[in-house]
């Protein structure tokens, strides 16, 4: 019968009716979001990490960390960028200088004591060959190989401006780099290939994001819409081809499958088949703000979205559950019964206590809301009982926490 239970939970679950909810926010007055203005959204499994102007959050969809200038060596606590290179270590660029984290450490770099030719960094992209490109506000692009410091700016190199909003790095490990109001730039090495509203279709000069779609494909937003870029062909989408108000696009991203193409605006959310254009927005949603700065897409398709004011949202049409986070998935060391449950459910451990054992049991809503709390000391013993009568019909999320373990347990409630 143990053997059965999660299949059970599985199908009385998706008979019920019941669904994960569509959207989650979470901003200052709901969580522990530092700041409500989010300006970078960077989904690593099962991980996000928030740049903010109040600090670095980490957010697990469970549990949140918060760097600031206070509590960790960050050099400033307005966050511009953050990249994973191939270790998993965080670049991280700030008003005051570039950091890497690798999770228990800073490393700090400024004018002070590197290469770099000017503190703020907006941008910074990593190569196949573990190179760090780093685009700043005013000194031009930075590449860091480790142990040397390589300025390009528009006194020694052919970059337009000095001014760098993005740097994406392409399959052929080709530099693209996007500025102030002077278009993009294409380095292959040897080479500088700009292209701007004279010579091109580039809709606007100031390029905010440059990413590359599941065909290598470069997707160009800009401040007066997006462009797709296939070879010669390049696809520009603004308001008059895609009947939505919109001119800033600050990211783009994509599903897992390429299906789907989402474009962060200062007027929401817009989503693309290839065929048909759908926006989201304050008025049609749950999205807190229509100034959409960042948005990432994780591997269930949830997206989490990064905005001017409104905190930080994760979307999914299809319920945001975060079953990929490890931290949220069913223990194997606990089982629960009756699951659904009714008045009261009993929470079973594979090994009972040999003496004292404190447990503490946290319940949490799908949107990650702490609903109840509860606490009993206990010897001998390999259960703990649940009062579920007044939680409301719906699925719960159980932490419990024995002796030096933690354990979480999906739980519907049926009433």
């Amino acid at each position: 019968m143990k053997d059965l239970l999660p299949v059970l939970f599985s199908l009385l679950f998706l008979s019920s009716g019941l669904k994960a909810d569509e959207w989650v926010v979470k901003n200052k007055q709901n969580s522990e979001l530092p700041h409500n203005s989010v300006h970078v959204v960077t989904y690593e499994g099962p991980v996000a990490w928030l740049g903010t102007y109040e600090g670095l959050a980490r957010y697990d969809g469970y549990t949140w960390r918060i760097y600031n200038t206070s509590n960790s060596d960050i050099p400033h606590n307005t966050i511009n960028t953050i990249v994973a290179d191939h270790l998993g270590y965080k670049w991280i660029g700030t008003n005051e200088g570039l950091a890497k984290f690798d999770n228990h450490g800073w490393a700090v770099y400024n004018e002070q004591n590197s290469g770099l030719p000017i503190n703020n960094i907006k941008a910074i992209a990593i190569d196949s060959d573990g190179n760090v490109w780093i685009g700043t506000w005013g000194g031009g692009l930075v590449k860091y190989d480790g142990t040397n410091w390589t300025t390009y700016n528009t006194n020694n190199s052919g970059i337009p401006h000095n001014g760098i909003l993005s740097v994406a790095v392409d399959g052929n490990d080709n530099i693209w780099v996007g500025t102030f109001n002077a278009g993009f730039v294409v380095f292959d090495g040897n080479s500088w290939t700009v292209s701007d509203t004279s010579n091109s279709e580039l809709p606007h000069n100031s390029v905010n994001t440059i990413t590359f779609d599941k065909m290598g494909k470069a997707w160009i937003g800009t401040n007066g819409g997006a462009v797709h870029i296939d070879g010669s062909n390049w696809d520009v989408f603004s308001y008059y081809n895609t009947g939505f108000y919109f001119s800033d696009v600050y990211t783009v991203d994509f599903t897992e499958d390429g299906a789907l193409t989402w474009l962060a605006t200062n007027h929401g959310l817009l989503e693309y088949d290839g065929a048909d254009w759908r926006n989201i927005r304050v008025d049609n949603s749950g999205l807190p703000n229509n100034q959409v700065l960042s948005i990432d897409v994780d591997d269930d398709e949830n997206i989490w979205i990064g905005t001017a004011g409104g905190g930080m949202a994760i979307h999914n049409p299809d319920g945001v559950t975060l079953d990929n986070n490890e931290a949220l998935k069913q223990s194997d060391g606990i089982n629960a019964y009756p699951n659904p449950a009714n008045l009261q459910v009993r929470i079973q451990f594979n090994e009972a206590s040999s003496g004292n054992d404190n447990i503490s049991v946290d319940i949490f809503d799908t949107q990650g809301k702490l609903i109840r709390s509860l606490s009993k000391t206990q010897s001998g013993q390999n259960y703990i009982d649940i009062e579920t009568a007044s939680l409301l019909s719906g699925m719960y999320w159980c932490r419990i926490q024995r002796s030096s373990s933690i354990l979480t347990q999906k739980l519907l409630v049926s009433h």
